[in-house]
């Protein structure tokens, strides 16, 4: 984004995942965390890490803000920037 002189979203965000408060996780066969982060921005002043790991057979992990996230208007597109997310 720098080399592109990109400093802030084209559009403004529905839910701007910025701060971890409100944020929950619930595991089955997993044991998993969320933190407010200033590591890896994309833009803004931080943003939610979901750390996460399997404990057991088919882990599951549900992470989801506190309350319903409101959508007003029509949209065609929803997208979430992740970084780090490895499989082996």
């Amino acid at each position: 984004m720098v080399w592109a002189n990109r400093r802030a979203d084209e559009y403004a965000p529905v839910l701007p995942m910025t701060d971890a408060a409100g944020w929950m996780v619930v595991c089955r066969n997993a044991s998993a965390s969320v933190s407010t982060s200033d590591e890896h921005l994309l833009f803004g002043d931080g943003t939610v890490r979901l750390t996460y790991r399997g404990t057991g057979e088919k882990p599951e992990v549900d992470f989801s803000p506190a309350a319903p996230v409101g959508i007003r208007g029509p949209f065609d597109t929803v997208s979430l920037w992740v970084y780090g997310n490895n499989f082996y």
